[in-house]
């Protein structure tokens, strides 16, 4: 009985083995098949055909309608161009009228101060307006910061760590030796400046 079962272990054993090596057949073939030149060839047909499709679409998409315009939209058309005709001259007479009515500035100094107020105020809320969208903005070193990095920075860099991360860590020990000192200084006036 036991020779019954070796043998049946056996069977199934080569059946098994005759399988995967069947499998690692399809496998290999369908390797090699993919870089047949056969498979390019089919490949570089289908490129062909899409190619073909999407440039036809796009000659349907372009074509004009071939339709003669009636006279309904010329006149629709004429009509556009008058309103705007008469718009751009009846802002044109506002301009002068504008113009007659203010009084002209008598120096060009004062122009130029006001002008010089002008981009002062411009500039300082373009600052605040940085300000606030990067908070981080005076943590950053490197190009465009008008600070050059440290050496420890420009290793760090290279190791991986993103400029983003080297300023919250700049801001994180700013206020940690901010907080120390004021610290220090609340000791030093409780301990009677000993």
């Amino acid at each position: 009985m036991a020779t019954k079962q070796q043998e049946m272990r056996r069977k199934i054993a080569e059946s098994r083995k005759r399988q995967r090596e069947e499998k690692k057949k399809k496998k290999d073939a369908l390797y090699m098949s993919k870089f047949s030149p056969e498979y390019r060839k089919e490949i570089a047909d289908r490129q062909k055909k899409k190619e073909e499709s999407k440039t036809k679409n796009k000659k349907k998409e372009n074509k004009k309608p071939s339709y003669t315009p009636l006279e309904d939209d010329n006149d629709a058309a004429d009509r556009k161009e008058e309103k705007v005709f008469r718009s751009s001259s009846s802002v044109k007479k506002a301009k002068e009228k504008h113009a007659k009515n203010t009084p002209r500035l008598e120096d060009d100094n004062d122009a130029a101060d006001r002008k010089e107020e002008r981009v002062f105020r411009s500039s300082s809320s373009i600052e605040k307006a940085k300000d606030k969208h990067d908070p981080l903005r005076k943590y950053r070193r490197g190009p465009g910061t008008g600070r050059k990095d440290t050496r420890i920075t420009k290793h760090l860099k290279k190791s991986g760590f993103t400029e983003d991360r080297l300023a919250r860590l700049r801001k994180k020990h700013a206020e940690f030796k901010a907080k120390k000192k004021k610290n220090r200084n609340k000791l030093k006036k409780n301990s009677m400046g000993g």
